[in-house]
């Protein structure tokens, strides 16, 4: 007999329930695993779009998610998200990743040099 764990969203009977939508976590459905975290910090001189480039360590190309947060304001940006304050702006373009790195590409559209932050997730990926 194999082992399942279920956990099933408030109100919902774990036993009964057969919709995956139903559950907060179901072992016998693949779910994305989190391999590692890390933050990476870069510069971007002003008015130009620069890369930021982050060994991953692992033996695929992996699947990932960042933010982004400029030194010295409080938002944090998605992938894809554009900011703009009177002396700020800028784009957080893409969260790429090959089998060496993890690049992560901003658009640094303010009139000065700035340094960012990123904070990334790594996921186990499943071919």
């Amino acid at each position: 007999m194999s082992q399942v764990i279920k956990v099933s969203k408030v109100g919902i009977n774990v036993g009964t329930a057969t919709d995956p939508n139903d559950f907060i976590f179901d072992s016998t459905l693949n779910t994305f695993k989190v391999i590692t975290t890390g933050t990476v910090t870069g510069t971007i001189s002003a008015g130009v779009i620069g890369t930021i480039n982050q060994a991953h360590s692992q033996s695929y190309i992996p699947s990932i998610a960042a933010f982004s947060k400029r030194q010295g304001f409080n938002n944090v940006l998605p992938v894809g998200a554009f900011e703009f304050f009177p002396r700020d702006d800028y784009n957080f373009l893409s969260a790429t990743s090959d089998g060496t790195n993890l690049h992560f590409e901003i658009d640094n559209n303010s009139s000065s040099g700035g340094t960012f932050d990123i904070k990334y997730y790594v996921f186990e990926t499943i071919l």
